[in-house]
């Protein structure tokens, strides 16, 4: 696998735009960035009230198939497609699919929720386009009650290519690009654009991701039409379109827009080789500032209590302590590893905890995502509330780290208490080979640190 100063321009606003991946949030990716019944404190009020009458339950036959979406960014129209049946849909691209956790249609109109992000597609007939479908996205934001809300459209398509609209003959391109991003308040941060053209028969399309500080864009699929690179991604969480002129192998005026407000500027060199191109080495971004080397915490646990760094289930394991946030996509990317590593170490001695930084600063609200989140992922260790997914906060909680640069945070811990090494960020599934990596040398560490001998 990105992603929302406040928050963000790195990482909320963005959103969180990738690191959540973000650089900037990846927790912030970006930048310097179901039907199972919720409770109605928490869920999401329908942007569309359905009728009184409840017509059906399942999806019309009219309704099932592929559908092309478009969500109206600011930078333009953002496209995704949705796979529907009668019961069950997903977000598709070529390489996952995402499936809503509930898909509930009623004689005007259709809900569909990905409840781990508190995020919910509602849409109706459109009265002016006979066969399409409009409505509203919404979104949990960082605050109380504070939601992200844009306005989308829909129409069936067969045809696989996202930005179906230009006219312009389809380019191929192929390689690596350094980014530079510079934001509305002068900030600037360093992405590295991974690029590849898929032809088939009938056309070209681009596929890749973006990488930062923090983590990945996550799966970004588009074209080149003429000299025009067309990009963008949504999960749910993520909303990003890009945008930017191919010149003579260069990326020029380059724009990225995040979700209804966040904006970024950015310009791309070509880069040789399979190097970082100038991004900072995850192992190096966040120290330990207690000479001790040891990591406290003390925060209140889902199911109830409260949990410490020197509870009984921790002397003498090995221990990964991962700081992350339920909203953040490459948090939810590195989840199933968390719950693999967990099942196939534990009895060799690993201990996981995971402490989270939430949107509301409500406990009940958060937990409940807490709660949503450990069951989609089968989480079986421990879950703990940090408090509100500010970075400055995070970091304020956490004293023994010099800073918390990016959700997700990975701390590595061995059985005598210290901390060995920290990994800021997360390179997801849509980086390929630096995941692959990724998930080797997670390994090889645990497994190095497992074949100590307990203090």
């Amino acid at each position: 696998m990105p992603a929302m100063k406040v928050w963000a321009p790195r990482i909320l606003a963005l959103f969180l735009a990738a690191g959540c991946t973000g650089q900037s949030s990846s927790g912030e990716s970006t930048p310097k960035t179901k039907t199972e019944a919720t409770p109605p404190d928490v869920a999401p009020k329908p942007v569309i009230k359905p009728p009184e009458v409840v017509a059906e339950h399942s999806v019309p036959r009219a309704w099932q198939g592929r559908w092309r979406f478009e969500l109206d960014s600011p930078g333009g129209k953002l496209p995704f497609f949705v796979e529907l049946e009668a019961k069950r849909g997903a977000l598709v691209d070529a390489h996952e699919r995402l499936p809503f956790s509930s898909v509930t249609a009623w004689a005007q109109s259709l809900r569909l929720e990905i409840d781990n992000y508190d995020s919910t597609l509602e849409l109706r007939p459109d009265e002016a386009r006979p066969g399409a479908l409009s409505g509203t996205w919404r979104r949990r934001s960082p605050g109380k009650d504070s939601y992200t809300e844009m306005s989308m459209s829909a129409v069936k398509s067969a045809e696989g290519l996202r930005f179906s609209d230009t006219e312009a003959p389809l380019q191929p391109l192929d390689g690596r690009w350094r980014l530079t991003f510079a934001e509305s308040d002068g900030s600037n941060y360093t992405g590295v654009a991974t690029l590849r053209t898929v032809k088939t028969l009938s056309q070209s399309t681009i596929e890749g991701t973006i990488t930062t500080d923090t983590g990945d864009y996550r799966f970004l699929e588009g074209v080149v039409a003429g000299d025009q690179l067309m990009l963008s991604v949504f999960d749910g969480a993520h909303a990003f379109l890009f945008r930017a002129t191919v010149e003579d192998g260069a990326l020029r005026d380059g724009h990225f827009w995040s979700r209804d407000t966040y904006h970024a500027t950015f310009l791309g060199d070509p880069v040789e080789g399979e190097g970082a191109a100038g991004l900072a080495d995850p192992y190096e971004i966040v120290s330990m500032t207690a000479d001790d080397r040891r990591f406290r915490f003390d925060f209140p646990m889902l199911g109830g209590g409260r949990l410490n760094n020197d509870d009984d289930r921790f002397a003498g394991k090995v221990v990964v302590a991962e700081i992350f946030g339920t909203w953040c996509p490459n948090c939810n990317d590195q989840a199933p590893l968390m719950s693999q590593w967990y099942a196939k170490y534990r009895e060799q001695g690993l201990e996981m905890v995971g402490i989270a930084y939430e949107f509301t600063g409500d406990e009940a609200d958060d937990m409940e995502m807490l709660r949503r989140y450990a069951k989609r992922y089968d989480v079986k260790y421990p879950l703990v509330l940090g408090g509100t997914s500010g970075k400055k906060g995070a970091s304020e909680s956490l004293p023994d780290l010099s800073k918390v640069a990016a959700y997700p945070t990975t701390l590595f811990i061995g059985r005598d208490g210290t901390v060995r090494k920290i990994y800021s960020g997360f390179s997801g599934p849509a980086t390929g080979a630096a995941y692959d990596e990724l998930k080797r040398d997670h390994e090889a560490l645990m497994e190095q640190l497992l074949a100590e001998a307990a203090p």
